[in-house]
């Protein structure tokens, strides 16, 4: 009896969440998240997607480092898209081969050092593709299957990044800053962006 053919969907959405930067790393962050669309476990073939990763910042920075977290799974060996209780195991890597996983030097993974970009109005944009792959053959019940990525860009001079999750009430905490200018990025799946440059701390 011929099995019956089941589409799932899957999205691995690339956020930022309130991440921080100070003035000597004035970097903004915006992805496109790796949709692989329909997935059909009766196919030969893996099911291949790109997704996007920018960094804008200024000429006179260090050229930054990006870092992809885990995911919700919490594991680079692999990665994995979730339905419920459903799990569908896949990556993300930084060649068109996806031989080499993107991820944070841990477990076998790399960081991208971004190079390159191009120069407008004293900022520099770097635009990095991210390939996803979900491998053949996984035979996982119907569903739509997403993950979220978390962004880390880092000065690679200066090595400067805070990071922060809010609390159940909204609130949020960053510890050991030095007075300064900060930009402040946030970001959630399902929600708009938001950007806000040169905050300015004192003490």
């Amino acid at each position: 009896m011929r099995r019956a053919r089941r589409l799932l969907l899957g999205l691995a959405a690339l956020t930022a969440p309130w991440a921080y930067a100070a003035a000597d790393a004035a970097c903004t962050i915006s992805a496109t998240g790796v949709a692989f669309g329909s997935y059909d476990p009766q196919s030969l073939s893996p099911d291949d997607s790109t997704g996007t990763v920018n960094v804008d910042c200024k000429n006179t920075d260090p050229a930054p480092n990006v870092a992809l977290s885990a995911g919700l799974s919490g594991s680079y060996t692999p990665r994995a898209l979730t339905a419920g209780s459903y799990s569908l195991p896949y990556n993300l890597y930084t060649t068109t081969a996806r031989n080499i996983v993107w991820g944070n030097g841990t477990s076998g993974t790399v960081t991208q050092t971004l190079s390159g970009g191009t120069s407008s109005g004293g900022q520099r944009h770097y635009s990095q593709p991210v390939y996803g792959r979900i491998p053949a053959g996984q035979n996982v019940g119907a569903g739509s299957y997403s993950d979220t990525i978390t962004l880390t860009v880092t000065n690679a001079e200066s090595g400067t990044v805070r990071t922060s999750v809010t609390e159940s009430d909204g609130k949020f905490r960053v510890a050991g800053l030095n007075p300064g200018r900060y930009n402040v990025a946030v970001d959630l799946p399902g929600f708009q962006s938001v950007a806000v440059k040169d905050v300015t701390l004192q003490v």
